[in-house]
């Protein structure tokens, strides 16, 4: 197999796998964070909300030198999907003119991604984080219209 093919598909199956954990971050705060301001109090919400963006992660699995916090795992994950994004679009460009299209939708969404997610790592608020969650499906919508 050629070089080229073997960097495209290694960088296809490591985008793949950092959208399943960005999804999953994702879903963790729409899940898990975003009902937390009607449960509680705010100033309590504040409190945890704080507590856990400075928690390292993961807890056990690795060593206190390379764990990260919970933005900052967010960060890395969209690195990673920048990356390899990049990668497979120069390596594999975009064939069809009618695409060319629905990939600059699909850059558009991401940037707002990256802002939604700069805005919940500065203050996670529920509306940041439902918005985050619906631009996160609608870029892999996206993605999945551009790969069928």
């Amino acid at each position: 197999m050629d070089a080229t093919i073997t960097l495209y598909l290694l960088a296809i199956y490591i985008h793949i796998l950092a959208t399943v954990l960005w999804v999953g971050y994702s879903l963790f705060w729409t899940v898990l964070i975003g009902p937390l301001g009607r449960t509680v109090a705010p100033q309590q919400a504040d409190h945890l909300l704080g507590l856990l963006r400075r928690a390292l992660w993961p807890p056990m699995a690795i060593p206190v030198a390379y764990r990260l916090t919970l933005p900052g795992f967010g960060w890395v994950t969209l690195a990673i999907l920048g990356l390899t994004g990049t990668l497979i679009a120069l390596i594999g460009g975009i064939a069809l003119p009618q695409y060319r299209r629905l990939f600059a939708i699909k850059l558009g969404l991401v940037f707002v991604l990256v802002l939604c997610h700069y805005w919940i790592a500065q203050r996670p608020t529920p509306k940041r984080i439902y918005l985050t969650m619906i631009v996160t499906l609608c870029v892999v919508g996206t993605s999945a219209l551009l790969v069928r």
